[in-house]
């Protein structure tokens, strides 16, 4: 067998990698080889905890066949699991080299989301309920969180996954913003300046309707909806931005639909991305989004380090910063054959 530094080991279920691996295993640390390492100079590492085991017993009983009882004693000495297994393993040993904690605790995917959820409820304090009240009025969130939070979980995510510093934040902000903005039409007109307009072409809907003998049920249930529409909208309350577009996209009986009756009022509704209450409210929701991130994320770390934790997400990334390091490489060249 050719001498090598690592060994990669690739192939499909079921064909003997595990074999092969006992195989190579056993002939580095056999005091009857050419090799004879130490156990605990050898790194083995498999995708299941399950094949770790099973790897470390074939290679024990294939070492107590050929009579080296010694070695099969410390068998466990070798660094034999999965990658994320042997990661933490190797931060512990070489932690100071790395610049770590040597008690680091990596949390598995259900403790991350706690901790994370401990996080945004920190950033979701009194001083954002007014703003967040105003975004569940105008996006009919109706106080379920779960969408902003979704949102800024993703960003979040986004940001960890890919080492992004907090302060680049504001900058993605803007240019989220600047994107959307990009792709509906400019705001000439304010809520203000249309008001009169919708409730005067809704107040004598009924009648047309009533003359054209329309009683269908989507009909009958636009007409509804499209007054106290009218009402709302006159007398200065919020309506949500979704409501407009469900009314102007509202199908209508057959007779309205030939008369075009609704066509002006739906047409007008459809037109509220133009406005410019409602793109001044998509810039409130992004940044709300963005800086609640942005904040989340540095409770976030607070919480990491007061409990000394490494998030599973962001740990291969570390474990490469570190294997790479000038100051780690010569512990594990020492330690690792």
């Amino acid at each position: 067998m050719k001498k090598t530094k690592i060994r990669l080991i690739s192939a499909s279920a079921g064909s003997g990698k595990t074999h092969r691996l006992t195989e190579e295993f056993a002939a580095f640390i056999s005091s009857v080889g050419n090799y004879n390492f130490h156990p605990s100079q050898v790194i083995a590492t498999t995708f299941t905890r399950l094949a770790a085991g099973e790897l470390a017993d074939r290679v024990r009983r294939k070492i107590i066949d050929e009579g080296d009882i010694e070695k099969a004693s410390v068998i466990d000495q070798a660094m034999i699991g999965t990658v994320n297994s042997i990661g933490g393993q190797l931060l512990s040993l070489f932690a100071f080299e790395g610049g770590f904690s040597p008690t680091l605790h990596v949390i598995e995917e259900e403790e991350k989301e706690l901790l994370f959820q401990k996080a945004l409820s920190l950033v979701f304090n009194d001083a954002s309920s007014d703003a967040l009240v105003h975004l569940e009025a105008k996006f009919n969130l109706q106080g379920d969180l779960a969408i902003i939070r979704s949102f800024i979980q993703q960003v979040v995510d986004s940001v960890r996954m890919n080492g992004i510093g907090v302060e680049k934040l504001n900058e993605f902000k803007d240019d989220s913003i600047k994107e959307y903005l990009s792709r509906i039409p400019d705001a000439k007109k304010s809520l203000e300046d249309i008001r009169k307009q919708i409730v005067d072409f809704i107040k004598p809907l009924r009648k047309i309707i009533e003359d054209l003998n329309d009683t269908t049920n989507d009909t009958q249930k636009l007409l509804k909806d499209l007054e106290l529409f009218s009402y709302r909208i006159d007398n200065g309350h919020s309506v949500p931005w979704s409501d407009w577009a469900k009314l102007a996209k509202s199908k209508v009986g057959a007779k309205s639909r030939k008369d075009g009756a609704f066509d002006l009022i739906q047409e007008i509704l459809n037109k509220h991305i133009a406005l410019k209450e409602f793109q001044q409210d998509i810039r409130e929701y992004i940044s709300f989004v963005f800086e609640k991130a942005a904040e989340c994320l540095t409770v976030y770390e607070n919480l990491k380090k007061s409990v000394v934790l490494l998030i599973l997400q962001i740990r291969r990334r570390v474990y490469l910063t570190c294997w790479t390091s000038l100051k780690c490489k010569p512990s594990l060249k020492i330690n690792s054959r």
